[in-house]
């Protein structure tokens, strides 16, 4: 019996001796290493690879002018939410190759200049800029029309690409430059016919009215609220040119005139 127990014992030591050369042995293998150049050599190549495929974002890139040839009228808009990610990188790409860019801008409070820069000038700017792009597509299909091959066919959309550039950055040019002019030199009218007209003191006369009569309103339970009536009951009494409407208090959304 103390043999065999021996012998167990014996061979428990073999195995256990075993394992310990094996864990030896691979702790001791060095770790693989990496070169650190050739990674950035990759890391390199993959950046210039991504830099190769950027967005679309001009009529006169490559891919638009591509468009262009078999389509004069080609508009991106037209386009497919996923051939729009694919194009320009993301949906709203297209729109900044249009007269309607980014869209008009907006105010947060009432602000008279911007109403009439965005209702007057900018619109200007965009009916200008549309029928400047009317005449790019119409003289590309006129272009087109007086080709006999393919050659000179596709040779009419780099031009037309150009033209509707130009629209574009015209359009720009309009509402940064002339509708900004515009709109500082409305403010600067605005602020001084709010002096000369002694605006302020006539605000100290209409705001209190005006909370009174919105307060009042407020509290009715039937529902009835006419803010105009507020409005026209505490002016009529001032015979005042003054943009009431600008005259601080708890219902305004007039700008700051001071």
């Amino acid at each position: 019996m103390h043999e065999l127990r021996f012998s167990h014992l014996v061979v428990f030591c073999m195995l256990f001796c075993a394992n310990c050369s094996r864990k030896t042995a691979v702790s001791s293998e060095s770790p693989p290493v990496v070169d650190a150049g050739a990674a950035r050599t990759s890391s390199a190549s993959s950046d210039a690879s991504d830099a190769s495929v950027s967005p679309v974002s001009a009529w006169t890139d490559a891919p638009i002018v591509d468009r262009l040839r078999e389509n004069c009228a080609f508009d991106p808009r037209k386009l497919s939410d996923a051939q729009k990610e694919e194009l320009f990188g993301n949906r709203f790409g297209a729109t900044e190759l249009t007269c309607l860019g980014s869209g008009f801008d907006q105010s947060c409070v009432y602000d008279p200049c911007f109403e009439t820069d965005e209702r007057t000038c900018k619109a200007g700017c965009l009916n200008d800029c549309t029928s400047c792009d009317d005449t790019c597509v119409s003289s590309c299909f006129a272009c087109k029309a007086n080709c006999g091959d393919d050659a000179c066919r596709n040779a009419c959309a780099p031009t037309c690409a150009s033209c509707k550039q130009t629209c574009v950055a015209n359009q720009d040019g309009c509402r940064s430059g002339k509708c900004g002019q515009a709109y500082a030199d409305c403010r600067k009218k605005l602020g001084s016919d709010w002096k000369t007209q002694n605006c302020e003191a006539v605000c100290a006369q209409y705001t209190p009215c005006k909370n009174a009569c919105y307060d009042k309103m407020m509290a009715d339970k039937s529902g009835s609220f006419d803010g105009p009536a507020c409005d026209g009951k505490c002016k009529a009494p001032l015979k005042t040119s003054c943009d009431l409407a600008l005259c601080p208090g708890r219902y305004s959304m007039g700008m700051d005139m001071k």
